[in-house]
């Protein structure tokens, strides 16, 4: 089994080398896991419509305080959380779970401090897993000054055409 996040995560983005090359491959991974952490505390917050509590970090503040702005700026009709779902794609099994699907648009809620092309491949991949049509969309919550970025696209089935050449790209440098 697959997971869209693996493949993206296999394949870097050059900015990310870059980056790891400036500060170095053990601060590069210390950093990654503590945004990689804030990610899942606030996807977990929302999907419960849980409220941070003193233990979590101030960016898991800013983020859900992002969000309710978002929230109550958008004032979606429907707002449900996704699930993880199991599919066969061209011979591949594949794995991915949505955040949230906000009055049919599937989005996905990102903790950074833009929008990477990579996202575009998630959100529309979890499109394709689906099954469905429609929009995606990217919220990007800002960690540090509670604001937020909602850009919604019509469903691009390039950029999954894009994910299943990563994905055997993958499998094949892998061996498996």
């Amino acid at each position: 089994m697959i997971r869209v996040t693996e493949v993206l995560n296999y394949f870097k983005e050059p900015w990310y080398i870059d980056w790891v090359h400036k500060v170095g491959r053990t601060e590069a991974n210390k950093k990654s896991k503590a945004s990689m952490k804030i990610g899942t505390r606030v996807d977990e917050l929302i999907k419960s419509d849980g409220v941070p509590d003193s233990k979590d970090k101030a960016e898991v503040h800013s983020c859900i305080m992002a969000f309710r702005k978002w929230l109550s700026l958008y004032t979606p009709l429907s707002l449900t959380a996704g699930e993880r779902i199991f599919k066969s794609i061209e011979e591949l099994e594949v794995t991915g779970e949505p955040d949230i699907f906000v009055d049919g648009v599937l989005v996905d809620i990102k903790c950074a401090a833009k929008i990477s092309k990579a996202y575009w491949i998630q959100v529309n991949m979890y499109r394709k897993l689906h099954g469905s049509t429609g929009d995606v969309a990217i919220l990007r919550l800002d960690k540090n000054i509670g604001s937020f970025e909602y850009v919604v696209q019509k469903h691009d089935t390039f950029l999954c055409d894009v994910w299943l050449g990563m994905a055997r790209a993958m499998v094949y440098l892998k061996g498996d």
